[in-house]
């Protein structure tokens, strides 16, 4: 347990940087408890580094160039203000658990759908970007699954959209295929789509289990 509890809070210098502040003063709360003095002693100094911040500006630079390299539709239509506070509250609950960051932007898709009005062009390039990564993860072989969204602008167009601009109710579904996801207009009538933000990002988070 000492190994663990010690890399647990190693991993928090980097990730958080509140709790590496608390570590500089020696707070290590109950994981510290588990720890031998040298290990103890060995944590308020790597905190107290000041490159330990450099650290963490790289690490976080990174984590945000996939976000952005992975989800250039939704980056390209929101607000950058916005979006960047939505990337501080996701990582505030979401710890990252790899270097290539698909599932987290996947799951950051799912965030935003979740807190941004239905129909608009920043909900729709999530949803559409969203279901495009979690279906590019699933394993080759098996059915080939798929999700229906139903948007507020049609997928093509969306990189053009303004705020002001009328919208254009469109189905669409998202399915896997050998080749990678693809889009597929569907015509749009009252039974065929998931109508609310909610229901999406529900039917997201069930592309990524």
């Amino acid at each position: 347990m000492t190994l663990q509890a010690f890399q647990r809070l190693q991993a928090a210098l980097v990730l958080d940087r509140e709790q590496a502040a608390r570590i500089a003063r020696g707070e290590l709360g109950e994981l510290g408890e588990q720890l031998t003095d040298v290990e103890r002693e060995r944590l308020v100094s790597q905190a107290s580094d000041p490159g330990m911040r450099l650290t963490r500006t790289l690490h976080h630079g990174w984590r945000f160039t996939k976000l952005l390299t992975l989800m250039p539709l939704t980056f390209g239509v929101g607000d950058p203000d916005e979006l960047a506070e939505r990337v501080r509250e996701f990582w505030a609950g979401h710890l990252p658990h790899g270097l290539y960051f698909e599932a987290e932007a996947a799951r950051f898709a799912v965030f935003l759908v979740r807190r941004t009005p239905v129909g608009t062009a920043l909900a729709d390039a999530a949803a559409l970007e969203g279901a495009m990564l979690a279906l590019g993860m699933r394993p080759p072989g098996g059915p080939e699954p798929g999700v229906v969204l139903h948007l507020g602008h049609e997928p093509q167009r969306l990189a053009s959209e303004t705020t002001t601009a009328p919208r254009r109710e469109v189905d669409v579904a998202v399915v896997a295929t050998p080749d990678g996801p693809r889009v597929a207009a569907l015509p749009c009538h009252d039974q065929c789509a998931l109508r609310s933000g909610v229901r999406t990002a529900e039917a997201l988070e069930l592309l990524l289990v």
